[in-house]
């Protein structure tokens, strides 16, 4: 997860014992509640001190961040045992964004997730999904909200770069994925650091207890919020590849794809994965970044082509142009609001328009990347994705 830090020059390296007793200690737990993630979390931890080259900044970031997940995972753990009743809890769709980064998945969620028919998930609550204090929560004076924020502006400081290719806001609708790392199973980490151990590590594991639990957490904000009756809006690129264990658990889900040309996507994801890892480390090679971009994007597109000719036989696709987001995006939404069921008030669309009016692109700059820089080739990159782009390319044209 992203989290505030402050360097501690004297740290050497992250020891997980350590880690799980400052948790246990913070939540006031008189035991760590969830055995079955120790194994991946225990890879992470010795690919960053081994192979993620961390300065001391970087370091306690990523010490910092864990401690933060797995405070969160406790007070869920506590919260799941004193109220059973959070997964009656019935989850309506939802509809969820999918793509490769880059292919305008991140502007189609933030214009849908202004319908307030929907219900959504605003940064503040994926990262730090736990009530920091009793059961419940207020969206006035949480006290996550101005943890976010401080987030926010910590990267908008440090990161400008990042921030450009990725603009955060505390109360707009992020990616799900950040909650994957409260049970091991997020990549998020691997585009925070250089961790090739963990990689391949997660490369060998079952991803369905992410799914099963992500239900979980969408019964438990329900719950919180009192929306059973609102269908859910969902994006992240990381589910390409785990369409079965998606529709395992959200078995009326709507798939809405947004397609782009890899060799705009890839460079760009590259260019943003080595500001990433620049936040943690002082030497970082931009091919190297890129490299690990192109080499886990060709995999993950890989497992979604394999899998969609069958499932889409028996569930919903949205299949959507880059071009169309840029150009037409109320059309796509209308589209999208058809083949999901859902209904598209007047009040929705204007506060769509709005966003859409007050959001140009580039507003928090430019994000600058070359092929060149990142030691990539056309030719390779079109093979990697030979058979997305036999099968999706006519809807690239113009993005």
């Amino acid at each position: 997860m992203l989290n505030m830090y402050c360097p501690d020059p004297a740290r050497s390296k992250i020891a997980i014992d350590a880690l799980i007793d400052e948790v246990i200690l913070v939540t006031g737990r008189s035991e760590f509640s969830a055995p079955e993630i120790v194994p991946g979390l225990r890879v992470l931890i010795d690919s960053l001190n081994r192979e993620a080259g961390l300065n001391d900044a970087g370091l306690e970031a990523q010490r910092h961040g864990l401690v933060n997940t797995l405070c969160n995972r406790l007070r869920l753990d506590g919260l799941f045992r004193r109220r059973p009743e959070i997964l009656a809890e019935k989850i309506r769709g939802p509809i969820i964004i999918v793509g490769l980064p880059r292919s305008g998945t991140t502007k189609l969620q933030r214009v849908m997730a202004e319908d307030p028919g929907l219900q959504k998930l605003p940064l503040w609550k994926i990262l730090n999904p736990a009530p920091l204090a009793g059961d419940g929560e207020s969206a006035v004076n949480d006290p996550r909200i101005d943890i976010a924020k401080a987030v926010v502006q910590a990267m908008r400081d440090n990161a400008p770069d990042f921030f450009a290719g990725h603009p955060m806001d505390a109360m707009a609708a992020d990616e799900e994925v950040f909650m994957a790392d409260l049970v091991m199973r997020g990549w998020n980490p691997c585009y925070s650091a250089k961790v090739p151990g963990f990689e391949n590590w997660l490369e060998q594991q079952d991803f369905s207890p992410w799914y099963r639990y992500l239900g979980k957490l969408l019964r438990m904000f329900q719950w919180q919020d009192g929306s059973p009756q609102k269908p859910w809006l969902l994006k992240t690129c990381e589910h390409l590849p785990y369409l079965h264990e998606l529709f395992a658990a959200f078995p009326e889900a709507t798939v809405v794809h947004c397609h782009r040309d890899p060799l705009s996507t890839i460079p760009s994801l590259g260019a943003l994965t080595a500001a990433s890892w620049k936040m943690y480390a002082d030497d970082i090679d931009d091919r190297e970044a890129a490299r690990f971009v192109l080499r886990h994007m060709e995999k993950q597109m890989k497992g979604y082509m394999a899998q969609r000719p069958v499932l889409e036989k028996r569930h919903r696709f949205v299949d959507v142009g880059y071009s169309e987001i840029v150009n037409d995006i109320h059309g796509v939404i209308e589209r999208i609001y058809f083949a999901a069921g859902v209904e598209l008030s007047p009040e929705a669309r204007k506060a769509m328009a709005a966003w859409e009016a007050g959001n140009p692109i580039a507003k928090h700059g430019r994000h600058e990347y070359s092929l060149e820089k990142l030691g990539l080739r056309e030719n390779e990159i079109r093979a990697a994705f030979a058979d997305y782009l036999e099968r999706f390319g006519g809807l690239m044209q113009g993005g």
